[in-house]
């Protein structure tokens, strides 16, 4: 069995991308003083709307889900009333497959990423088609940018980091890795990723380490910040399998980072893995702009996603039945 370390430059070509070297390590996790408030969500009950929701937004006093339930998006509002639902399972027009990321765009409207159908259908908020997008290069998140242009993020067989498309769905540019990086197996690069609601900022982090890339709309600039607890990628394994084949894998000590993120003009927002018994009551915040970590905030249960809200966060419960519940910060 031979194993390679697939990241030990990590902090190496992070640094390299435009925008200097990364930040200092931020201080030890801190959590902010306060206590959590529901004041709204959509109950788990045995007739509900939510059968197997995995990815959520908001805007406002509106939630929305991609539902791998029946592979539906849907909106509800905080009451838990089902304001639309849009879509089904398929290749045609206003239909999905596997979805990967639902991103809200400045003016409200949703863009849900299907690379089973190498497409971004972009919902208005009362849940209509506004387009579809065809890419034929594929990635892992869309985030749409204030402009109406957007950025595939993902990494390519060819060493990209993110593919730029214009309005149409035309490759318009790249952030590519450094050469010496070009070689590495994608699959511990496994991220997720939010935008800013104006479209001028977004963060991009990794389910297996605790970096963070910044970019920045105004200037261009793309940077990088180590998180507050550190978990370094992981190596990749490699072995000759029974048929002659090669298996390759992620190190079984691989720890997961982020769980799931979001971001309002100011900060981001990062659901915290971890080793740890608080696995996914954690929720670090950084800010925005330069990356430097801003306090914690202690969930009262484990929830699988989150989504900024006004003065709160909204969240994903998976077990024993899925749920959304809207939290306010109080104190």
């Amino acid at each position: 069995m031979l194993a390679r370390l697939a990241f030990a430059l990590a902090a190496s070509w992070l640094a390299a991308l435009p925008g200097g070297a990364p930040a200092a390590p931020a201080a030890e996790r801190r959590f902010l003083p306060g206590r959590w408030e529901q004041v709204g969500g959509v109950q788990p009950e045995m007739e509900s709307d939510l059968l197997n929701p995995l990815l959520i937004a908001s805007r406002g006093r509106m939630l929305y889900v991609v539902d791998y339930g029946d592979t539906r998006v849907k909106a509800f509002d905080w009451t838990g009333r089902l304001a639309w639902a849009a879509g089904r399972k398929g290749k045609g027009p206003n239909e999905f497959t596997n979805p990967t990321d639902l991103q809200v765009d400045r003016s409200g409207n949703l863009w849900v990423y299907d690379p089973a159908n190498s497409r971004v259908t972009v919902l208005r908020p009362d849940g209509k088609v506004e387009k579809m997008i065809s890419t034929r290069t594929l990635f892992q998140r869309v985030l749409p940018l204030e402009d109406g242009t957007f950025w595939g993020i993902g990494v390519g067989t060819e060493g990209v980091l993110g593919y730029r498309f214009d309005r149409r769905g035309t490759l318009a540019g790249t952030m590519r890795l450094p050469a010496t990086m070009g070689s590495v197996d994608p699959m511990a690069l496994d991220g997720r990723v939010a935008v800013a609601p104006t479209g001028r900022a977004a963060v991009m982090t990794f389910l297996y380490a605790d970096r963070l890339v910044l970019w920045n709309g105004a200037t261009r600039q793309v940077r990088s910040t180590p998180g507050v607890e550190p978990i370094p990628f992981p190596s990749v394994l490699e072995w000759q399998g029974p048929g002659g084949g090669v298996v390759t894998r992620l190190s079984l000590d691989a720890t997961p980072a982020t769980l799931s993120v979001t971001a309002d003009d100011r900060y981001a927002y990062l659901l915290y893995g971890g080793k740890t018994r608080m696995k996914g009551r954690i929720v670090d915040r950084y800010e925005l702009a330069t990356g430097r970590y801003a306090g914690s905030y202690l969930l009262p249960r484990r929830v699988s996603g989150i989504t900024v809200v006004p003065n709160g966060l909204a969240v994903l419960i998976s077990n024993p039945m899925p749920e959304i519940r809207v939290w306010r910060r109080v104190g």
